[in-house]
């Protein structure tokens, strides 16, 4: 799959998202996103009010939502890295689907800059399609 950005894909209603299934493609709401789940699955819901703000209550906020453990870095580099380990830390035969909820209040009351990297991180995690490698997705939605 060619890479797109994350930030250049915006349904009719303005919704980020990413193509990991067709299923999910459209998710308008993580209701929708969470019937169309698979049994290997893990689903972490984080609401964008949640994790607002700044750097800090970008990372702060993922990291109590996705369980980081206790040697995360507080910067975008260790995100990254726990981003990338969490599905071989809770269950290394699932992929985790990471539903980031009220991406409006997201956008409106965070840092720009901050944002911007988040979505970054976002798009930049590895995912190989080989069902022998899991790896987390990332879905924003309203």
């Amino acid at each position: 799959m060619d890479r797109v950005p994350l930030t250049d894909r915006l349904d009719s209603h303005g919704i980020a998202y990413r193509h990991i299934r067709p299923q999910l493609a459209h998710a308008d709401c993580a209701s929708d996103t969470l019937e169309a789940v698979g049994p290997a699955e893990r689903v972490i819901t984080v609401r964008g009010e949640w994790i607002a703000g700044d750097k800090y209550a970008i990372l702060d906020g993922l990291a109590a939502a996705c369980e980081f453990p206790a040697y995360f870095g507080r910067n975008w580099d260790a995100l990254t890295d726990c981003l990338d380990e969490l599905p071989y830390r809770t269950d290394p035969e699932a992929d985790v689907l990471l539903i980031i909820s009220g991406y409006p209040a997201l956008l409106r009351n965070s840092v720009p800059n901050d944002l911007r990297i988040l979505l970054d991180v976002l798009n930049d995690l590895p995912t190989s399609g080989d069902p022998r490698f899991p790896a987390t997705f990332p879905i924003l939605c309203n």
